[in-house]
């Protein structure tokens, strides 16, 4: 399941992210510069190797690792840009408690043995029983 958001970039605003690999960054309505590091070199502080990527307006960069990354646009006007990333487990299995939460005490969902109407049961196929 994948998570969109969206960034709009000022012209000398940086944006600093955690994100993590395979995450999806494009670069909606103008040009975008992505700086960023791998994250599992971070015990190196500054000696870890930048890598730097220009994305055109309307392009798309895939991150091949877990990175810090800074995002800022390129030139005199403001920018959007849009981060598609992969829902951590523990959210996946959260919308899915939830989901199934609602449906449990939805109304409108039938449930095993007998629906009470009122001082009458219904049976499993909804005929009234004495």
């Amino acid at each position: 399941m994948m998570e969109t958001t969206e960034q709009q970039c000022h012209p000398g605003q940086i944006h600093a992210l955690h994100l993590k690999r395979g995450s999806i960054l494009v670069a909606k309505t103008s040009a975008l510069h992505i700086e960023y590091r791998d994250s599992a070199l971070d015990w190196l502080l500054d000696a870890a190797p930048a890598f730097s990527v220009e994305l055109a307006e309307g392009a798309q960069y895939i991150l091949p690792c877990d990175a810090f990354v800074k995002l800022q646009t390129h030139g005199p006007q403001t920018g959007d840009c849009m981060i598609m990333f992969r829902s951590s487990r523990a959210s996946q299995l959260l919308a899915w408690i939830n989901q199934a939460l609602l449906h449990a005490s939805s109304p409108h969902v039938q449930r095993r043995g007998n629906i009470h109407s009122g001082d009458k049961e219904l049976g499993h196929d909804g005929d009234r029983t004495a």
